[in-house]
């Protein structure tokens, strides 16, 4: 058995501590939180996940003690590998052109078309090992700068020119472009910047956090039935999405969206706790993006909405 990973996460005035314990026989991590010294919650994953920790209201049903909220996320991908160019659609990791090769696959649809009783053929990808998150004094103490990528590939012994390196350039990038629209954004590099970042953009610390889960390991593209859907209470939202890094860093950005928690049932008998979202300002999309071909509108007529994968993350106030 690997050593234990230990994480003190700082959550207002309170210390979380989070121990994560990785088999070496099995990807599995054991995932435990203590506030004060109490169990908060063990979750035991057939696949590396993370522990996301931020503040919930009291008197909330859960499996975790009042006023906090821990999150285990897994980390891969929904559909397909490759994220898009638009940046509307930043993080989504689906490949867009999958709808257009196979008619039958529902990456893109209609909100009307999300209700109970509704078909979709899905394809869920097997989750990838993904990348920790740093305590932040340490993700705080390394660059996060184009300008130092030497420095940075040098601190954490990634060769030049390599694969890796580019795609740590691809994300700095990504993280420097100027905002659009508008638009709050911003790269964290830590679970207590994550929460910082989403908790003041809503405005509370009353936040609930989200994300696709998958109760089997590869399920097959299938037919789905959706059982259950159930909206968030606002629109005001912040997406966090998993980036290409050799740590764990989350684009966050703040949205005016509709989400929704969807139940749906696979053929084989997969079951799928989804997070949908719906773009409902799409005026300033472009025209030419696969989304509008695929279900023949033009942007700023209906809302868009889709799937989000199972590494991004969703932080909702409560009401």
């Amino acid at each position: 058995m690997l050593p234990p990973l230990v994480q003190e996460i700082d959550v207002g005035n309170e210390k979380i501590i989070c121990t994560s314990i990785i088999t070496s026989d099995n990807p599995s991590r054991l995932a435990l939180c203590t506030n004060n010294g109490d169990r908060l919650s063990t979750k035991k994953k057939k696949r590396k996940t993370m522990a996301i920790v931020g503040p919930r209201a009291a008197g909330q049903q859960n499996n975790w003690i009042s006023g906090s909220i821990m999150l285990v996320v897994l980390i891969g991908g929904v559909f397909a590998n490759e994220k898009p160019t638009d940046s509307n659609f930043q993080g989504y990791s689906a490949d867009t052109r999958s709808q257009i090769q196979d008619p039958s696959l529902t990456i893109f649809f209609l909100e009307k078309d999300l209700h109970p009783g509704a078909n979709m053929t899905l394809h869920f990808i097997r989750p990838t090992t993904g990348a920790t998150f740093l305590p932040r004094q340490a993700a705080d103490s390394i660059p996060f700068s184009s300008t130092r990528l030497p420095e940075i590939l040098s601190r954490l012994s990634i060769t030049p020119n390599s694969i890796e390196a580019e795609a740590m350039k691809k994300t700095l990038q990504e993280c420097e472009e100027p905002a659009i629209n508008g638009e709050t954004k911003y790269c964290a590099t830590s679970i207590e910047a994550m929460v910082d970042f989403s908790t003041s953009s809503l405005g509370t610390r009353n936040v609930e956090a989200l994300s696709t889960t998958v109760d089997r390991e590869a399920p097959p593209k299938q037919v789905y039935s959706i059982s259950k859907v159930q909206k968030l209470p606002s629109s005001k939202l912040v997406v966090c999405h998993s980036e290409n890094y050799p740590y764990a860093v989350f684009y966050c950005h703040a949205t005016i969206s509709e989400a929704y928690k969807v139940s749906m049932v696979g053929k084989d008998g997969t079951k799928v706790e989804a997070v949908a979202a719906c773009h409902t300002d799409t005026a300033g999309f472009d025209p030419e993006h696969v989304a509008f071909k695929v279900l023949n509108v033009k942007p700023g007529t209906v809302p868009i909405c889709h799937f989000l994968p199972q590494s991004d993350i969703v932080w909702s106030p409560n009401k």
